[in-house]
C-alpha cells in the first residue's frame, strides 16, 4: 500500500497489517528507509476518516507531549498525518513498538499464558518474591508514560486497559491506542475520547 505524509513524501507500507481493531489497522513500513522499523502507520477504516478525526489527528501531531520516546518507553502518538492520493485523510504514523512487544493481557491471568517463552517466567506469580519485583518495574515503566501524557495538562486517558499497553519480556511498555485520547485546552473541551471500556474507564 502506497500513502504519503504532510509533506507529499511516498511511504510504502507491508501488505498485511501488524494489527486490527474497530477503527483500522496497523502496518508496518517498508520505505523510505529512515521510516523502517522506527515508525508505522494506522490506516482508518474508510467510515472512520471524517473531518473531524482528521483535525484531531493533525492537532495531536502539532501538540505532542514534550516526550514520546525514551529508553525504556514509547506513547504511540501521531508523529504525521497520512494520506492517500496526497490529499484525502487516512490516518497517522506513530512510534513503532519495541520488538516482540506482547498485549499487557498475557499478564493479568492467574497463571502465566503457556504461549510466553523462558524469558517470561519472571512474571510467573509462583516465582514469589521475583514476580513481586519483575512486576514492580513493569508497573513502574507504565507509569511513566502516563505521567508525560498528564504533565501536558490537555491529554485525558480515556480508554486505558490492557489491551492498549504492549509490554516486552524485559519491562519495555508502549501505550497504544492514543487516537481514542480526550483533548481539553484551557479547560476547554477540544475533541472528545472516541473510544470507552466500561470497567475500565
Amino acid at each position: 500500500m502506497i500513502v504519503y505524509n504532510s509533506n507529499g513524501e511516498k511511504v510504502t507500507l507491508d501488505d498485511e497489517p501488524i494489527s486490527s481493531g474497530g477503527e483500522g489497522a496497523v502496518y508496518k513500513i517498508k520505505s523510505p528507509s529512515s521510516y523502517k522499523d522506527i515508525y508505522c502507520v494506522k490506516v482508518y477504516y474508510e467510515k472512520k476518516r471524517t473531518e473531524d478525526r482528521f483535525r484531531k489527528i493533525d492537532f495531536m501531531a502539532k501538540n505532542p507531549p514534550q516526550t514520546i520516546t525514551r529508553n525504556g518507553c514509547k506513547i504511540g502518538w501521531p508523529v504525521d498525518v497520512i494520506f492517500l492520493n496526497k490529499k484525502d485523510f487516512a490516518g497517522f504514523m506513530m512510534p513503532l513498538a519495541f520488538p516482540d512487544s506482547k498485549k499487557l493481557t498475557v499478564l493479568t491471568g492467574l497463571t502465566l499464558s503457556k504461549r510466553l517463552d523462558a524469558s517470561w517466567q519472571k512474571f510467573d506469580r509462583k516465582s514469589g518474591r521475583t514476580a513481586l519485583v519483575a512486576r514492580m518495574k513493569l508497573m513502574n515503566n507504565i507509569s511513566i508514560p502516563i505521567f508525560l501524557l498528564h504533565q501536558t495538562g490537555m491529554y485525558v486517558l480515556q480508554d486505558f486497559k490492557p489491551d492498549n499497553v504492549l509490554v516486552t519480556h524485559n519491562g519495555l511498555v508502549t501505550l497504544c491506542d492514543m487516537d481514542s485520547i480526550q483533548i481539553v485546552n484551557n479547560r476547554q473541551l477540544l475533541y472528545p475520547g472516541t473510544a470507552v471500556t466500561l470497567d475500565y474507564a
